[in-house]
């Protein structure tokens, strides 16, 4: 088997460390240190982290790998973060038995509106709960912030209700104190009691309170929204509580096309024109005020660029 070469500030990793991408079917390891190019039927990811020193171990994946093979590589980074949870938990002085299940593995995945956020949650998730049945296997769920959006009925109450309404995505347009108080809750009743998530329904488009179960044995929770990872309050403290901090970037014509096309299948807008406007006054206004405000605030940054094919 050919040798692994990848590099940390100038230096080649150690032997234990390319053993151990070899043995992932040469995944990367650890998110804290990965650059992946994947190619996929509907855009092209790269993934990098952001070390502390700005220092980044590059891994470039060929751009004709299929899709699976890099949601594989994310969820491995999850499953290696799983394994280390696993071995923090506490056992009996002969380490027999473990006292307790080991905590949550809690991850943010934040990004401007048409990054592909809901894409990579859900394909890494699948990919977890897919694993041959085995004994301390971990489970996986996706939990989407869009239920935290205010029903529509509360948007036509506010002094400024048409405003409210066509610019409905905007942070001010969620409730985030309730979005930080799941985020507690997960970490706080893991391997204790379910745990209820609003989800939200395209067809009415509005939330539904409790339209998503969280089990008590639920390991790895997967939370994806724009304003997940941004400094701004009652938000900051999300960052605060998590595991693992996912970063989707998108360029804003990319962005504006997919929301476009978003828009129309929703039924939000019944022309190309009135789709395009609309995504290009609020949903690319909310992107840019994900941007600024969640800059430095991740540990991985994922590139999302529109397929060649």
């Amino acid at each position: 088997m050919e040798a692994v070469k990848a590099f940390t500030g100038g230096q080649v990793m150690s032997e234990v460390e390319q053993s151990i991408l070899h043995n992932r079917e040469k995944h990367i390891r650890s998110t804290d240190n990965c650059v992946r190019a994947i190619e996929q039927a509907d855009g092209l990811y790269t993934a990098s982290a952001v070390s502390p020193f700005t220092r980044r171990l590059t891994w470039q994946y060929s751009l004709q790998h299929k899709m699976d093979q890099t949601y594989k590589s994310l969820a491995d980074c999850l499953l290696c973060k799983w394994e280390e949870k696993k071995a923090t938990a506490p056992t009996n002085s002969n380490g027999t038995r473990r006292l307790r299940p080991p905590p949550r593995l809690l991850v943010a995945i934040a990004g401007p509106p048409g990054s592909g956020k809901t894409t990579i949650a859900n394909k890494v998730a699948d990919i977890i709960n897919s694993l041959p049945p085995k004994i301390n296997n971990p489970k996986a769920i996706v939990i989407s912030a869009d239920g935290f959006h205010l029903p529509l009925a509360t948007l036509r109450k506010l002094p400024n209700a048409s405003e409210a309404l066509a610019r409905r995505g905007a942070p001010w347009t969620f409730d985030g104190h309730a979005a930080v108080s799941l985020v507690r809750k997960l970490k706080s009743n893991a391997h204790r009691h379910s745990v209820f998530a609003p989800t939200f329904d395209h067809a009415i488009k509005d939330p539904v309170a409790d339209g998503l179960l969280i089990a008590a044995d639920t390991d790895i929770c997967i939370l994806e929204g724009n304003y997940l990872l941004c400094d701004e309050p009652p938000w900051d403290e999300i960052a605060t509580l998590v595991d693992e901090k996912w970063f989707v970037h998108v360029e804003p014509d990319l962005a504006c096309k997919r929301v476009a096309f978003r828009h129309l299948a929703a039924g939000i807008e019944t022309t190309m024109e009135e789709a395009v406007h609309r995504a290009s006054s609020n949903d690319l206004v909310n992107g840019e005020f994900v941007v600024s405000k969640s800059r430095g605030r991740y540990n991985v940054m994922i590139e999302s660029i529109e397929s060649r094919s």
